[in-house]
């Protein structure tokens, strides 16, 4: 499981309050191995989960050396610094963090299946040109890119422009003459 979901189910968890210790740990650690090839049943990570909060409980031995792996990284996760969270990118709109992905750039509340609550994202990729995390960093926080030269037309022909969000939070060429209407 990628370090971003693992953050979504923590937060989740942590927002709603509806699983007991023993599934947290379970839906993760199952999560974890079906993203890694590695099958096992339900039971077994319940199992796993009941051993690490010092119930007994019978598991297999591979299982329970595959399951130790991933619960280190589950720990390190929920342990990550506070300087890691500084560095997420913010929501213009909810202040919730923003997921960069390969084609764009989404409030984690628009991804949440049950909450759908923040409309916001952009694309990625505008007008031929892919944002990289400097200029998504400088358009979430309201402010101009840098001049940016490898826009393309539909003739296949170059040219140069700074990109901001309006306010409707949508992408757009910056000029001074907008600016000054």
């Amino acid at each position: 499981m990628s370090d971003y979901n693992k953050r979504l189910i923590l937060r989740y968890v942590k927002e709603n309050g509806y699983l007991d210790r023993e599934m947290y740990q379970a839906v993760l650690l199952s999560l974890d191995l079906k993203e890694n090839g590695i099958s096992v049943s339900m039971s077994n990570a319940v199992a796993y989960g009941k051993h690490l909060i010092g119930e007994t409980a019978k598991i297999d031995v591979n299982v329970y050396n595959q399951l130790v792996s991933l619960s280190k990284n589950i720990w390190r996760l929920r342990n990550m610094s506070t300087k890691e969270e500084e560095d997420e990118l913010h929501c213009p709109l909810c202040h919730h963090p923003v997921r960069v992905m390969q084609e764009h750039v989404v409030c984690e509340n628009n991804l949440l299946k049950n909450k759908r609550s923040c409309p916001f994202y952009f694309p990625r990729t505008f007008v031929q040109h892919t944002f990289n995390e400097e200029e998504i960093k400088l358009l979430l926080e309201g402010k101009v890119t840098p001049v940016i030269t490898d826009f393309q037309r539909k003739n296949q022909t170059t040219f140069q422009a700074r990109v901001y969000l309006n306010k409707e939070n949508k992408l757009e060429f910056y000029s001074k003459k907008k600016e000054q209407q």
